[in-house]
């Protein structure tokens, strides 16, 4: 069921829930949906036939934290009263669901329907802290559908939260057009040490364990000439750097901060690693494997989902930077198994991850909101 209108919920970051959501808005968008973007700052990249509603947050002395989802269920509220918009689409589970709840019931009940989209630390870290576990389950069990971006994420959830009702797995995508190709790298043809590439991007936080990476990179400059890109902003970056200095490496790895279009990086990358904790589905490793970069890291999570049983074996074991180091130079020495891995990763990103997949699995899911909200409202 595709409606006539739409609110979405995101946070306004970088990360991949954002840029998953900015995605789906531009879609529905340009098909002639009514697409609203509800959020305290606009988010990055978000089409111009996207309507953005500014959440004002009030500030007060008496608030040590300023209660945003309050904010942002008022907007909620006026949003359907004003626009007729009974129907949002909630990007990572605190605390847009609860938001949606508050706002249904301050309508009076039965007057919205909604989607969760769970996209993993709202479920990973969050979910198994006693301040929000309670909360967050709550609000998955008063959505209309719930959905997760991998089979892993569902089952955590599942299992975490006692929930019973059915996560419906939509994946995430890539936008086939929009991403171009790496050229093949010139030490697969030419004799001597050519500098290979390495690019890392996250949010650096304490999950994605850049150390570790740091660490491997360490081991993995012994024996080739390569250097490290890291894209991103994070609590770790200091720390991080600070690693690097105090393993000599500061001059071969580059800490490149935010960038708007990281994907124009990724061209020039010989290999896209990574070596978080738990990944729950990986948005940079899908758009690194389309564009063709052989893509590195520990098994876990979604991971196996997304690279698929043909590139697993290039998978490791979490928290070992040593076997990291060796996978990366096994690909970064050999043509053949380089090639290989861009080859397979580059089909199976453009083949089994398509946003028109996505969109599918959207609409269906927000066809079962509808029934299972019991809406009444009468509005798209």
């Amino acid at each position: 069921m595709r409606p006539r209108k739409l609110g979405i919920l995101c946070y306004p970051t970088l990360g991949g829930s954002a840029r998953v959501a900015t995605e789906l808005a531009r879609y529905w968008a340009h098909a002639g949906v009514e697409v609203q973007l509800l959020g305290y700052e606009r988010a990055p990249g978000l089409d111009p036939a996207v309507h953005f509603r500014h959440v004002h947050v009030a500030e007060y002395p008496l608030f040590r934290y300023p209660p945003y989802d309050l904010a942002l269920a008022a907007e909620i509220v006026e949003l359907h009263e004003s626009k007729g918009v009974a129907c949002f689409h909630a990007h990572y589970a605190l605390p847009h669901a609860l938001a949606l709840e508050l706002a249904d019931r301050m309508l009076g009940g039965g007057r919205l329907y909604w989607v969760t989209t769970l996209h993993g630390t709202d479920i990973t870290l969050l979910g198994g802290h006693p301040a929000y576990r309670r909360a967050l389950g709550y609000g998955l069990r008063a959505s209309g559908a719930v959905t997760a971006v991998s089979r892993s994420l569902a089952e955590e959830t599942q299992a975490l939260l006692h929930l019973e009702r059915e996560v419906r797995v939509v994946p995430n995508f890539v936008s086939v057009p929009e991403l171009g190709r790496r050229v093949d790298p010139a030490w697969l043809s030419a004799s001597g040490e050519q500098e290979r590439c390495i690019v890392h991007v996250s949010t650096l936080r304490a999950v994605k364990r850049v150390l570790d990476l740091i660490d491997a990179f360490a081991l993995l400059r012994q024996r080739l000439p390569v250097r490290l890109r890291i894209v991103g902003e994070g609590p770790q970056r200091s720390l991080s750097e600070a690693r690097a200095r105090e393993l000599g490496l500061a001059p071969f790895i580059d800490f490149l901060g935010e960038l708007k279009e990281p994907e124009q990086l990724l061209r020039d990358a010989d290999l896209y690693c990574f070596s978080s904790r738990t990944e729950s589905f990986g948005l940079g490793l899908l758009e690194a494997m389309a564009m063709g970069i052989p893509v590195l890291g520990p098994r876990v999570g979604g991971v196996p989902e997304l690279l698929g049983p043909e590139l697993s074996d290039w998978l490791v074991e979490p928290a070992r930077p040593l076997a990291l180091a060796r996978a990366a130079e096994s690909l970064l020495t050999d043509a053949s198994a380089w090639r290989r891995a861009s080859e397979l990763g580059r089909a199976r990103a453009r083949e089994q991850f398509r946003i028109e997949a996505a969109i599918a699995g959207y609409e269906a899911a927000f066809a079962e909101a509808k029934v299972q909200s019991g809406f009444s409202g009468g509005r798209l």
